[in-house]
C-alpha cells in the first residue's frame, strides 16, 4: 500500500475542527453479531472519531469474500484513510481473502487460538456457529438478530417495529391475528424464543 495523502487529509481535518470518520466492519461466516458486540466494545474506546459502522454476515465462500474486500477498499478511497475490519471467519483460505483488503484487519481467532491452543495443549476444531455453545443455530440467529434490532430501536414505535411484530406474530400465531389479543401475546411470544421465563 503506497501513501496517497490520504491520511493528511483525514489529519487535516481533525485540525481544522471537522472530526475524524473511519469505517468499520464486521466479518464473520456466521451472524457477525458476536464479533460486531467485542468491536463495538473496543472502539467505545476512542472517542472524537465518527465510526460508520458495517457489519457483513455469512461470508462462507470465497465470492463473498471479494465481495467484501470490493466494499472493504471502496470505503477506505471514500473516508480517505483505511478501513478497520474486525474479522472472526474460521476458513482460513476465506479468512486470507478478506486479509489481501487495504484495511487494518483485527483477526479475531487468529489473536486468540494461537495462545489458548498452547496453553490447553491442544489444536481448535475451526467450526462455523459454535459461540455460546450453539446446540440451535437458528434459534441463537433468532435471538442476537432480535437483540441488535432492539439496541438499534429502543423506542419501539418505528414502523419497521410494527413491520418485525406483524411477522413474528404471522410466523407464530394463525394468520389472521386478533388486534385485541396482539399485545398480550407478544409479551410472551418473545420469552418464549429466546428462552427467558
Amino acid at each position: 500500500m503506497g501513501f496517497d495523502g490520504g491520511v493528511l487529509i483525514v489529519w487535516l481535518g481533525i485540525l481544522q475542527g471537522q472530526g475524524m470518520q473511519r469505517t468499520v466492519f464486521f466479518i464473520s461466516d456466521g451472524t457477525a453479531i458476536t464479533t460486531e458486540t467485542l468491536g463495538h466494545s473496543l472502539l467505545t474506546q476512542f472517542g472524537g472519531i465518527e465510526f460508520r459502522q458495517e457489519r457483513i454476515p455469512f461470508v462462507g465462500d470465497t465470492d463473498k469474500a471479494h465481495e467484501a474486500v470490493k466494499r472493504i477498499n471502496r470505503a477506505g478511497q471514500e473516508d480517505g484513510a483505511l478501513p478497520i475490519v474486525f474479522n472472526s471467519i474460521v476458513d482460513d483460505r476465506i479468512s486470507s481473502i478478506i486479509k489481501s483488503s487495504e484495511a487494518v484487519i483485527l483477526d479475531l481467532f487468529a489473536t486468540f487460538l494461537e495462545p489458548l491452543s498452547r496453553a490447553l495443549g491442544m489444536q481448535p476444531q475451526a467450526r462455523v456457529g459454535r459461540a455460546h455453545g450453539v446446540a440451535d443455530l437458528e434459534r441463537y440467529e433468532e435471538r442476537m438478530e432480535a437483540t441488535s434490532y432492539a439496541l438499534s430501536h429502543d423506542d419501539g414505535v418505528s414502523g419497521k417495529a410494527r413491520t418485525l411484530v406483524s411477522a413474528r406474530w404471522l410466523r407464530w400465531n394463525d394468520p389472521k391475528p386478533n388486534p385485541s389479543t396482539m399485545s398480550r401475546s407478544l409479551s410472551s411470544k418473545p420469552r418464549d424464543c429466546t428462552g427467558g421465563s
